[in-house]
């Protein structure tokens, strides 16, 4: 039993000891504050007030096998006593991967709304393994990967299997435009941001253009070793949006609902636009003003912030549209 003389000691110390760790918390806020302030600010389009922070991922860690490759993911999903909707989605070029802060928002905020999602990582790109022979024929098959994860999604307990839908950004918009020329099971489809204008800027650009983008898509699987240009040739006419004019022109085709933002290229929002135009009404578009690619998302460290002025009304018209019967 201390005295009081020691008691008193023991008190003040532990007071000191949370004083210094406030102040030094405050300092590091502030610091952190004044580093990252020009991003918040472009995050809540000038307004903090409508900046979030996305702090808690209730997804479990998953994975499944593509030709011998284990492919990371993420599961969003919750005990339930019916089947209920499932959404896929599928990230776009870059380095965190299913980890970028779009996903992961979009991920949450459908889980919150009922659906089980599923995200993943393409082979070479995140946690994903990457194919041992790059020149191989078949090598970076994202397709083939997509495949896998609806097989791994319809094995999992509550999925109703016409209630099974996709969203692609960027990348991934492509890879989903791919799938569902080839399979059945996907019931309706989200393309935000998806490839634009694929023959004039890689596929019949330049020689130096090409090898430009090829050393972005690097990057992005954080390689040390080349790409080989012929594949990612061969593999992106897959994602070419207007080799899928003719489908989406024909009656009774897939439901299409095509998203792109309002701070893109001119040319690009232009191109999509007339692209859009091209389809059949079952087709829905919506541009979205005064956002960029990544619908103002941004990861800061590994944490994901978005604005909610955004989101919450993307992600409501969204799941609106997709809960429309057919």
């Amino acid at each position: 039993m201390l005295e009081k003389p020691g008691r008193k000691r023991v008190l003040w110390g532990v007071l000191l000891f949370l004083a210094i760790s406030l102040g030094v918390s405050a300092v590091w806020g502030w610091l952190w504050f004044q580093n990252n302030k020009q991003t918040l600010i472009f995050i809540g389009r000038g307004h903090l007030r409508n900046v979030r922070l996305l702090a808690w991922d209730p997804s479990r860690r998953v994975s499944f096998q593509v030709g011998g490759l284990r492919i990371e993911g993420s599961l969003y999903s919750g005990r339930r006593s019916t089947r209920g909707p499932a959404l896929v989605l599928l990230h776009g070029s870059s380095r965190p991967a299913r980890k970028e802060a779009l996903i992961q928002v979009l991920a949450r905020k459908f889980y919150e709304r009922g659906y089980a999602v599923l995200t993943f990582d393409f082979q070479g790109y995140g946690e994903s393994e990457d194919p041992s022979d790059h020149h191989q024929a078949g090598a970076f098959d994202f397709v083939q990967d997509t495949h896998k994860a609806l097989d791994f999604l319809l094995a999992q307990p509550g999925i109703d299997p016409e209630r099974l839908y996709f969203l692609g950004h960027s990348l991934g918009a492509g890879v989903a435009l791919a799938l569902q020329s080839e399979d059945s099971r996907v019931k309706k489809m989200v393309l935000v941001g998806p490839p634009r204008r694929l023959k004039a800027q890689f596929l019949q650009a330049g020689d130096s253009d090409q090898r430009r983008w090829l050393s972005e898509w690097e990057a992005d699987m954080k390689r040390s070793t080349p790409l080989n240009l012929q594949l990612k040739l061969d593999s992106y006419r897959r994602f070419d949006i207007e080799e899928y004019i003719p489908q989406f022109q024909k009656p009774g085709h897939l439901p299409l609902f095509i998203i792109q933002s309002g701070r893109e290229d001119p040319e690009d929002q232009a191109f999509l636009e007339k692209v859009v135009a091209q389809m059949t009404p079952e087709v829905h578009y919506w541009n979205i003003p005064r956002t960029d690619h990544y619908l103002n998302t941004r990861l800061i460290g590994r944490l994901p912030f978005y604005n909610m002025q955004i989101m919450d009304p993307f992600v409501q018209r969204v799941d609106q549209w997709l809960r429309e019967p057919r």
